[in-house]
C-alpha cells in the first residue's frame, strides 16, 4: 500500500534505488526490536518469520516486508530469518522519501499543466490553480469501466485529462462523447439531484477528481458558469 500513489516512472525510480543483498543461511535481515529503516523484497531464497521466539509464517521468492521502516522509525515488531541462502532487494527510508516527494512534486506541476489546457478554469489564478492542482486526485479507468451510474448519489467533479468518455443520458437523448479539458459531474453537486446520466471510459483513461468539499471551496469563483453549464 506504501506505493499505490506512485505511477510506473516512479516505480521504475524505486527499483532502480534498490541494492542487492545476499543473506547467508540462519542469518537475521531483521531482528524483532531493533530500529529498521529498510524495507526488502524477495529475489530468492525462503524465510521465517519470528514474533517472541515463535514462528509465526514463512515468506519466499516475491514476498517483502519491512515496509513500517520506510514510514516510522519504530522498532521492528518481527524478527524475519533466512533459512536458506537467499538475495533480496532492499530500499532505505531516505530514498523512498525523496521519491515520494519528488512523485509528489512532479504529479502537481503535471496537474497543474492539465488544469490550464481546461477551458472551465482560464478565468482562475495561478494560486487559485494551484490549489486545486493539490487537492485533485487521478483516478485511471480502462476501456468499458463504469465511472458514473446514472440516478446514484453524486459526490465527485471530475475533468479528463487523459482519453475519452460517453456520456448515456438515455431515453430519447443521443450519447455523446467528451475528451481531455472537458469535466462532467458538477450539476448533481450544485443541485444535490442524482446523477443525470451513466458515463463510461472509452478506453484508457486519466481523470483528475475534486471532491464535494473541495469543489465547493475551490470552484467558487467559477460557479456561475457551472451553473449555467449544468
Amino acid at each position: 500500500y506504501i506505493f499505490a500513489s506512485l505511477t510506473e516512472r516512479d516505480l521504475h525510480s524505486c527499483m532502480t534505488s534498490m541494492e542487492i543483498v545476499e543473506i547467508s543461511k540462519g542469518e537475521n535481515i531483521i531482528t524483532q526490536g531493533q530500529e529498521g529503516e529498510y524495507f526488502f523484497v524477495v529475489e530468492s531464497g525462503n524465510f521465517t518469520v519470528i514474533v517472541d521466539g515463535k514462528t509465526v509464517s514463512q515468506i519466499g521468492e516475491g514476498s517483502s516486508f519491512g515496509e513500517l521502516a520506510l514510514l516510522y522509525n519504530a522498532p521492528r515488531q518481527a524478527t524475519v530469518r533466512a533459512d536458506t541462502a537467499a538475495v533480496v532487494f532492499s530500499l532505505d527510508r531516505e530514498s523512498y522519501r525523496f521519491l515520494i516527494a519528488q512523485s509528489s512534486f512532479d504529479k502537481t506541476v503535471e496537474i497543474k499543466r492539465a488544469l490550464n489546457s481546461c477551458p472551465l478554469l482560464a478565468e482562475l489564478t495561478d494560486e487559485q490553480l494551484e490549489k486545486i492542482s493539490e487537492a485533485v486526485e487521478l483516478f485511471p479507468y480502462n476501456a468499458g469501466d463504469i465511472i458514473i451510474k446514472k440516478g446514484t448519489e453524486g459526490k465527485v467533479f471530475y475533468m479528463i485529462k487523459e482519453g475519452t468518455v460517453l456520456v448515456d443520458v438515455g431515453e430519447q437523448f443521443s450519447q455523446t462523447t467528451l475528451g481531455p479539458g472537458e469535466y462532467f459531474g458538477e450539476r448533481a453537486l450544485i443541485t444535490g439531484e442524482p446523477r443525470a446520466a451513466t458515463i463510461t471510459a472509452q478506453g484508457k483513461v486519466l481523470l483528475m477528481a475534486l471532491d464535494r468539499d473541495a469543489f465547493n471551496s475551490l470552484l467558487g469563483p467559477i460557479r456561475d458558469v457551472l451553473n449555467h453549464n449544468s
